[in-house]
């Protein structure tokens, strides 16, 4: 086979390693002075008053590595329970945002984990998350947890690549494509 055709084989698995952009890294707010957060566990709500500039990042690495420190991010009321009541649910909206980024939710994964100790609530969700970092989208499966003790509390989100149906045709077809050019290589010696 031509050294064009191993080419392009090569550079097809070149593209299915690095066609996507996603989320890699963690953030972590807490609330700002006055700032407070509830959690409803029969009806999903989560409310943040005051409703916007109410949080600073306390740590951020990754994509977010720059933020750290940064104040006067929001974070954004939403509903984890689908449907339940009139309050905006938690698919397509914004949920944080801080300079730049801007976090939506696009569907979520799993059923969310709730506990209450005294008056300490933890909530866990998982879902499939967009960070808009101002350039691009970034997608992934991002692990959100919410936690509220008396006024303040801590949002985190990270996530790991995950492939795409288009990404693994692609490293398939470079494999087929390198196989093959092997192969002919052999039969011509």
């Amino acid at each position: 086979m031509s050294f064009n055709k191993t080419l392009l084989a090569a550079g097809l698995l070149a593209a299915s390693v690095t066609a996507n952009a996603y989320v890699v890294g963690e953030i972590k707010f807490a609330a700002t002075a006055g700032a407070t957060a509830s959690v409803d566990f029969g009806t999903g709500d989560v409310v943040f008053s005051p409703s916007t500039m109410n949080s600073n990042v306390t740590l951020a690495n990754g994509i977010f590595a720059g933020l750290t420190g940064t104040a006067n991010a929001s974070l954004y009321d939403f509903d984890y329970k689908l449907g339940t009541d009139a309050f905006s649910d938690i698919i397509g909206k914004k949920i944080w945002e801080t300079g730049t980024y801007k976090f939506t939710i696009d569907s979520l994964v799993g059923a969310p984990s709730e506990s209450i100790v005294g008056s300490f609530k933890s909530l866990k969700l998982f879902a499939n998350g967009t960070v808009n970092d101002g350039v691009g989208d970034l997608q992934g499966l991002v692990s959100i947890s919410l936690d509220t003790t008396g006024g303040t509390f801590s949002f985190s989100a990270t996530s790991t690549a995950v492939s795409e149906p288009a990404t693994l045709a692609m490293l398939g077809l470079g494999l087929a494509g390198l196989g093959f050019a092997r192969r002919k290589q052999a039969k011509a010696a």
